[in-house]
Formats: structure tokens, C-alpha cells, sequence
């Protein structure tokens, strides 16, 4: 009877982990994940959870496009965006991370990877992200993305 009460107690433990490991409802826990969640919403092509990374008031100086300052602009751009075939995106090496006024910046290189008349494109760019905890969750501030050549 031990046992079966130290299964079911394992069981229920795990179910709840993996609730929570896979909630697409959860909250974001530490600055990293904002940035692990966008990508992961870029590469999924998932638009509504990738507007949803940005706070209420997030600017988007975006890579192919122009200086984006509500919802609705960062919306319209990764719409358009995600109608690339093959597109994703890999950051480059490490971040530089540093602490801001509360908030944490997150600078670096990533490649945009699609494909273009039947060929691969890669389009390397700097970014910058500012991230900081509003409402329970880590969102994105300000992101600063531009062809690196």
C-alpha cells in the first residue's frame, strides 16, 4: 500500500510539472525565457503568442522593416514575416547581459534563415533586447534588430 501511495504521489508530481513545463498560459520566470519564448514563437510562426511578448507599450526597431510602437504595427510586421517559407531564427553565441534601470539587455548576433526563389537566405543581424517584469511576466520592452555586415 506504500508503494501505490509513493506512485501515485510520483504521478502526480510529474503531471503537474509537465502542466507547468507546458502551460501555454504560464508565466515567464526569469528574464532568459522572454528571449527563449520569442524565439521559439518566431520559429513556430506562432503570431498572437509573439505580439504577446511584447509589453503593452513594446517597440519593435524591426530587421526588414521599420520602427514599429504598438501591438497592432508588431502584429502586421510578423504576419507579413511569417509568410516566408523555412524562416527561423539562431542566435549567435552568447548574449552580452546586463542590468538596466530594472530592466535586463540582452545584446548579440543572430541569422534569419528562409528561402527565397527556391534558395536558402541568411540575413545576419545585431539585436537588442530590453526586457523587464510587468504584470507577473518578463516582456519585451524595446527590441533593436539591423543587418550586420
Amino acid at each position: 500500500m506504500k508503494n501505490k501511495n509513493l506512485i501515485y504521489i510520483g504521478l502526480g508530481l510529474l503531471t503537474a510539472y509537465l502542466f507547468y513545463r507546458f502551460s501555454k498560459n504560464k508565466k515567464l520566470s526569469n528574464p532568459e525565457s522572454a528571449l527563449m519564448d520569442w524565439k521559439n514563437n518566431f520559429d513556430n510562426k506562432n503570431l498572437d503568442a509573439i505580439v504577446d511578448n511584447y509589453s503593452k507599450d513594446g517597440i519593435l526597431v524591426s530587421t526588414f522593416g521599420d520602427i514599429l510602437d504598438d501591438k497592432k504595427k508588431i502584429k502586421d510586421y510578423f504576419k507579413d514575416l511569417f509568410t516566408k517559407d523555412g524562416l527561423k531564427v539562431d542566435f549567435m553565441g552568447t548574449p552580452s547581459v546586463s542590468e538596466l534601470n530594472g530592466a535586463t539587455v540582452f545584446t548579440g548576433l543572430y541569422n534569419f534563415q528562409y528561402k527565397e526563389n527556391g534558395k536558402v537566405v541568411n540575413t545576419k543581424a545585431r539585436y537588442s533586447f530590453i526586457v523587464k517584469k510587468e504584470d507577473g511576466k518578463y516582456s519585451i520592452l524595446k527590441q533593436h534588430s539591423s543587418v550586420a555586415n
